[in-house]
């Protein structure tokens, strides 16, 4: 029988701080926020920075080497802190372990938390209705498995193959996006010294900027799915987790090369593009703005890549910081000036696009491979964990 001891016993754990999006900036000290916890790792495509000098910069900091633990939503969701996240603070919400020095392996301890049954144990205790939520003194009581220490090296190699098989992944999914990225702005330049006509983002849709459904989610049924706020991830891919609208809405029903603005809350202004052979059949939600292009002035990807440069984040930000909490309307969103250039060249992006698209695909389908790997190595080293 391996002896067990609570986790608050073998590190520190502290939560994070409230650091209010409006005081976000540019540059600085990186703001890892739940959004940015996935499951084993820390996402950056959209950084959100706490200028150095801000009078809240030194309450939160984070080390190379912390666990973090999300403590909202989607709870139990975990990660550890690399040097190239660093500097950086932590927002509310999440939790940060700091092991004891001789207490247990890091590594090993990571990866006990980074399995699929911590995350179910954490399901299981966490409550709310609207949301759930964790409290962190169920985290300190956490029965942790305590084997030898070499035994406690070799579960952590073991599963730390597994994650860098994945994090290479990764790593050419992010090299696809700048290349990506690059032959935009070799296209089209900068959007802010345009040569191009500018127009405001309302003149560029054949439909006047509309809101998504009130209704709320229900399981999914296997047809129609309800793409929400949260369902969009900060690359602007769709999340795993899919449901359905409790009423079907024909207004509301998404049509190939639709696309949706986040207008509010942490992830205000980042977009969806909807592929319908993709996806399929879709509803939007609200706190979600669906723009459909004119495909006479601009394409649907040329669009979408517009809105994820610098230039439009930042027309985004001074939206944000002229109200109260972060939020972007239609009517915002609409005057926003957006550069047309000629067809031809916009058509130029979408085909290498689809080179990427295809590229992508391949290299998501290896990832796929090594998750479908991962829960049976998780049994292997935790045979146990699940009647803890």
């Amino acid at each position: 029988m391996i002896e067990t001891m609570p986790l608050g016993r073998l590190c520190t754990i502290r939560t994070g701080c409230a650091y209010p999006s409006a005081r976000f900036t540019d540059r600085g000290l990186r703001v890892i926020r739940i959004s940015n916890v996935r499951e084993g790792w820390l996402e950056d495509t959209s950084p959100r920075y706490l200028a150095p000098d801000d009078p809240d910069a030194g309450r939160c900091p984070l080390r190379a080497g912390d666990i973090l633990v999300t403590l909202t939503g989607y709870v139990g969701r975990t990660a550890v802190v690399t040097e190239a996240m660093l500097p950086a603070v932590l927002n509310q919400r999440i939790a940060v372990l700091r092991v004891r020095e001789g207490a247990v392996d890091p590594a090993y301890l990571a990866a006990l938390l980074g399995t699929a049954a911590f995350r179910r144990q954490c399901l299981a205790a966490a409550r709310g209705s609207a949301q759930q939520n964790l409290s962190a003194a169920w985290l300190r009581a956490w029965p942790v498995p305590l084997p030898d220490a070499v035994r406690q090296r070799e579960t952590a190699a073991m599963l730390g193959l597994a994650d860098h098989a994945a994090a290479l992944c990764r790593d050419e999914l992010a090299a696809l996006d700048r290349l990506a990225d690059a032959r935009g702005y070799a296209l089209f330049g900068d959007p802010a010294r345009s040569p191009w006509p500018m127009r405001p983002l309302r003149e560029t849709a054949s439909a006047p900027l509309t809101y998504g459904a009130p209704d709320p989610a229900v399981p999914f049924d296997g047809t129609m799915r309800y793409v929400r706020i949260t369902d969009i991830l900060p690359d602007g891919r769709l999340g795993d987790e899919a449901v359905s609208p409790a009423r079907r809405s024909a207004s509301h029903r998404l049509h190939d090369g639709d696309l949706l603005l986040a207008r509010s809350g942490a992830t205000v202004g980042k977009c969806f593009l909807y592929d319908a052979a993709r996806h399929g059949p879709c509803q939007y939600a609200g706190y979600l703005i669906r723009v459909v292009p004119d495909r006479a002035q601009v394409l649907p990807v040329y669009l979408h890549w517009l809105t994820g440069t610098p230039y439009f984040r930042d027309m985004v930000a001074r939206a944000c910081a002229a109200s109260s909490r972060p939020n972007v309307n239609a009517r915002t969103y609409g005057a926003m000036p957006v550069p047309v250039p000629p067809l031809d060249r916009q058509e130029t992006l979408a085909a290498f696009l689809r080179q990427i698209g295809a590229a992508r695909q391949d290299v998501r389908t290896r990832l796929d491979r090594i998750a479908q790997l991962r829960p049976a190595l998780e049994r292997r080293c935790f045979p146990d964990l699940e009647t803890i």
